[in-house]
């Protein structure tokens, strides 16, 4: 009986702690560093993970802020990024850099870099970096939400950067919608960035 015991007292002991490792938390600190695409693991768009090069990522922290410093070629062109997040939610605005695609009249793809400014906050929980902003350019119908979410694989040498884009907008109620409507309605993007400790 005793033995028995014991058994399934070690084997519930074994089961938590799996369970625990599982639930633990990345520190703030173990996202810093410098960091590379891995190119293959990126994006859900073989035309646009082709345009871009040499991808890096350097992130520092000073008590609630995080810098983070992007460098990449970007069809042939060289471009450096600084970012600043606050964790305490304090928000923050910085430069954007959106990834236009315009459909030529021969259905080719054209791919554009550019810059927006965006107001965010940012916060860090269960282990992951979250940030959540807007950006409205002039000639938009409607603002964009863009939602990113900084996360470690559980050995930390992983990093994985998931991006949402989407309008907000609001649903029609008046039945479908017709052609000339579903051209002007904006779509949601997701972006997925892949990058391996150096």
């Amino acid at each position: 009986m005793n033995k028995i015991l014991l058994t399934v007292l070690l084997t519930s002991f074994f089961a938590l702690n799996i369970f625990a490792q599982k639930e633990k938390d990345h520190n703030v600190d173990e996202f810093c560093g410098s960091w590379v695409l891995d190119e293959d693991r990126s994006f859900v768009d073989q035309e646009i993970k082709d345009n871009f090069e040499d991808y890096k990522l350097a992130i520092a922290r000073n008590e609630s802020e995080l810098k983070l410093s992007q460098s990449y070629s970007f069809k042939g062109q060289t471009y450096d990024r600084a970012v600043n997040l606050w964790t305490d939610k304090k928000g923050e605005d910085n430069n954007y850099t959106i990834l236009n695609i315009i459909e030529l009249d021969n259905s080719r793809l054209f791919y554009k870099l550019e810059d927006v400014k965006l107001k965010s906050k940012s916060q860090f929980k269960n282990g992951k970096i979250m940030r959540q902003g807007s950006y409205k350019r002039d000639f938009d119908q409607y603002p964009y939400i863009v939602e990113e979410i900084y996360s470690l694989s559980d050995d930390g040498k992983v990093l994985t950067i998931l991006t949402q884009i989407r309008a907000l907008t609001t649903e029609s109620t008046g039945g479908i919608l017709d052609r000339a409507e579903k051209l002007q309605r904006p779509r949601t993007r997701n972006y997925k960035e892949v990058f391996q400790r150096q």
